[in-house]
């Protein structure tokens, strides 16, 4: 079974993706301009991770992920955020 195109952290699909996504509300803004590719995890050079899985009937799946970060803030508390 492949998992939605774009998923969350729990792995369940998701219709918002980078170019969909917003801050959690309006007292936060974004402080990059566009979304980056997660480059600090152990990834290929396009920013890929791979996993090879059992599934149920003993066969071996191969799954991959790519993970965006975007940084945010909220000015008035001075908290800084990672969106991933």
């Amino acid at each position: 079974m492949d998992l939605p195109a774009w998923s969350d952290t729990m792995l369940k699909l998701t219709v918002v993706n980078v170019h969909l996504f917003q801050v959690p509300d309006l007292s936060w803004q974004w402080v990059m301009p566009r979304w980056l590719i997660d480059m600090t995890q152990d990834v290929d050079k396009d920013g890929w991770q791979y996993v090879l899985r059992f599934a149920s009937d003993a066969r071996y799946s191969r799954h991959s992920r790519r993970r965006w970060l975007r940084l945010q803030w909220q000015p008035q508390h001075g908290a800084v955020g990672v969106q991933d």
